[in-house]
């Protein structure tokens, strides 16, 4: 039950950055791990003024900001699995593509 939850965070990080109608699929899953593929559309940002400076702000359906004093504004996206009660979940990203903006 060690890696149940292998790819529960795969490609959040992408997620942050370009998403809209975000759709997750399990690929693969058994009583020691879950293979989960998530894959993301498109994003659109609009421009902001924060103290004089002009910044981008990201928007994408499906997503929300994480809103902490003094970090940049991100976005977050997630989704369930059930985890068999006593065991200990980890998450391994396998895979990722991704354009730095």
């Amino acid at each position: 039950m060690k890696k149940l939850t292998t790819i529960i965070f795969i490609l959040l990080g992408i997620s942050l950055i370009q998403a809209q109608n975000i759709n997750y699929t399990l690929l693969s899953s058994n009583q020691n791990e879950a293979v989960v593929r998530v894959d993301f559309g498109t994003y659109h940002t609009e421009t902001v003024t924060v103290n004089g400076e002009e910044m981008q702000k990201l928007h994408m359906s499906e997503a929300y900001p994480v809103l902490k004093a003094g970090s940049p504004e991100m976005l977050l996206t997630a989704f369930s699995l059930i985890i068999p009660e006593g065991s200990q979940p980890e998450a391994e990203l396998v895979d990722a593509q991704f354009v730095e903006i």
